[in-house]
């Protein structure tokens, strides 16, 4: 399934922060999420670890599953502004 698909199949949006989290992994072989997120900056500029971990989340299929806190997250969306 692409990136875009699994994004459309969790119900979120597309963005681009999105699709370069999604697209590190598939570029290569397996990578922690520092490597992740090291790749999404370098096409994106600054990016928390955090969702970093929640977009992969998604990869893993695991939407909706408490985070390394115990969250219990949200939907993935922008809460700037």
């Amino acid at each position: 399934m692409s990136p875009t698909e699994r994004l459309r199949s969790a119900r979120l949006r597309v963005t681009r922060t999105r699709l370069a989290v999604l697209d590190g992994p598939s570029e290569g072989a397996h990578m922690d999420a520092d490597a992740v997120a090291r790749f999404a900056r370098s096409r994106l500029g600054a990016l928390s670890t955090q969702a970093v971990y929640d977009i992969l989340r998604v990869r893993a299929g695991r939407v909706g599953t408490p985070d390394r806190t115990g969250r219990q997250p949200g939907p993935l969306r922008d809460t700037r502004g």
